[in-house]
């Protein structure tokens, strides 16, 4: 069903394959991987976004929201040790 859609409209390829791509990258950034080239975590939520299309549950909008927790998340500071 789905690839038959994907295959009377074309365009909606790009959108259809934009929010797995980004959760896949994500995953990449969390491991800091090597594989991930120059996307950063910027880029990674334009992705996303960009590939939101209809969000029934609201699950593709929550993922976008925990990307940018994340990202704000990496830019604090770590807390110091307590002894």
């Amino acid at each position: 069903m789905t690839s038959l859609f994907l295959l009377n409209n074309p365009l909606s390829l790009t959108s259809f394959i934009q929010l797995p791509a980004s959760v896949a990258s994500f995953g990449l950034t969390l491991r800091d991987s090597k594989y991930l080239g120059d996307y950063d975590m910027n880029k990674l939520i334009g992705l996303a976004k960009s590939g939101l299309g209809e969000d029934d549950g609201g699950y593709r909008a929550e993922f976008v929201r925990l990307m940018k927790t994340a990202q704000e998340l990496s830019l604090q500071k770590p807390a110091a040790k307590a002894e």
